[in-house]
């Protein structure tokens, strides 16, 4: 049999799929999951979080109280309405989100994010090693500065909105990769998108049918599979999506090739070093101007109602009797 099935070992050594949690995902009503998310998805994607997960943590009360106060507020059935529709912060979640800062090594999770300072923040090493951590701070703050000025005051006061414009912000920072995020309830856009419609960012939700979510939705799964994840693909109430943007202009001209030198080392001409080092935003610009949200369902196939398939299953007997 060792004849026949010898021991196989693969390595893989390409770069590692960027991915933020959507905060949403992680401190909302399935914020148990996204913890689990975390957990284990880390060895395999490189894990972000926008920064203010630990500053709502640092205010859980605050901002609990005032979702309880505000809900107290609501007497309209559609007000009511309104505010189930809008996330809101899961205690069970914050409290495992608190357990886990203060009694393990945060490092230890696999996850990476930009603080107020360097020394606040935790960085991959591609980050320590080939770019200027304090320019990419001053960067991710000049795109979270721009992008506040689309929020309204509804969504200055909702910690979600706040988080999601870091998280949407530091997606553009990073250049690369995309948000993990979960709809409400299938075929609904999830919360973020939501907001960037708001923010008069347009969203297109790509079919099911599209080729290309489909190859990534493919990889999505496998990598679920290798994080022994799968019970999240299938559970009824955890409907995952991820969201791409296509922010063209914070795509700095700094980011240019240096020009070429033949020696040895570069005598193929594909070891030709990149810039790396990052100006700021040009008060001029609006980064957001020309962006487009792309994003589709982790989801393989529709969803059936009960109604549904209760009507499959008596076409299916009555077929059987005839």
């Amino acid at each position: 049999m060792d004849t026949l099935f010898p021991t196989l070992s693969v390595t893989l050594s390409q770069k590692r799929w960027t991915c933020i949690l959507d905060p949403t995902l992680i401190l909302g009503s399935h914020g148990l999951q996204g913890l689990v998310l975390a957990k284990y998805l880390g060895h395999f994607v490189e894990l972000w979080v926008a920064r203010e997960l630990w500053h709502i943590l640092d205010n859980t009360h605050f901002y609990l109280e005032q979702s309880e106060a505000e809900l107290q507020t609501l007497t309209e059935p559609d007000q009511r309405l309104q505010h189930a529709w809008t996330p809101h912060l899961d205690q069970h979640a914050i409290n495992a989100w608190e357990h886990i800062r203060l009694k393990t090594d945060l490092a230890g999770l696999k996850i990476s994010w930009l603080g107020d300072a360097v020394g606040q923040s935790c960085l991959p090493t591609w980050i320590k090693d080939g770019v200027d951590p304090e320019a990419l701070i001053q960067h991710y703050e000049s795109l979270i500065q721009s992008l506040e000025s689309q929020l309204s005051q509804t969504d200055r006061e909702q910690p979600f909105a706040l988080a999601c414009c870091e998280t949407v912000a530091l997606l553009a920072t990073l250049g690369t990769g995309m948000i993990l995020t979960c709809e409400p309830k299938p075929n609904h856009p999830p919360y973020i998108v939501d907001c960037l419609e708001r923010w008069q960012i347009p969203c297109q939700r790509r079919p099911l049918n599209d080729s290309i979510a489909a190859i990534a939705r493919r990889y999505w799964h496998h990598l679920f599979v290798y994080a022994g994840l799968p019970q999240l693909l299938w559970s009824p109430n955890l409907h995952l999506a991820v969201l791409h943007l296509n922010i063209p202009s914070t795509f700095h001209p700094s980011w240019n090739a240096t020009p070429w030198v033949e020696d040895e080392s570069a005598a193929d001409g594909f070891d030709t070093q990149w810039d790396s080092s990052i100006l700021p935003l040009s008060p001029e610009i609006n980064p957001w101007q020309s962006a487009q949200g792309y994003w589709y369902s982790l989801q393989t196939l529709p969803i059936s109602s009960p109604q549904d398939e209760n009507a499959s299953l008596s076409s299916q007997s009555a077929s059987t009797s005839a």
